[in-house]
């Protein structure tokens, strides 16, 4: 076996922390989403823009770290704030 350098082993370990912490970011994000398409199949509208703050909040930071690409987090809000205008939509002409 080839010896490591401190630096390589320092390394590493960041490496398997940072993305252990990233994955359970995305793991966030992609709870919350299920949460609101949930919550507009059932024709829930408080309850689809009460998770939909959250899941802003989760996404925007996410981008501003680079944890998901920035153009990507806005593309899925505008998608998600797209089915839940929908949804309101629906509300108002009902």
């Amino acid at each position: 076996m080839v010896d490591r350098h401190k630096s390589d082993i320092r390394h590493q370990r960041k490496s398997k922390e940072l993305r252990l912490a990233n994955r359970m970011v995305k793991k966030r994000i992609s709870t919350q989403y299920k949460k609101i398409l949930s919550a507009v199949e059932s024709n829930d509208l408080a309850q689809s823009e009460e998770h939909l703050k959250k899941y802003f909040s989760l996404i925007d930071t996410a981008g501003r770290k680079g944890i998901v690409h920035k153009k990507t987090a806005a593309r899925k809000k505008s998608r998600l704030t797209k089915k839940v205008a929908l949804l309101k939509n629906k509300a108002a002409h009902a």
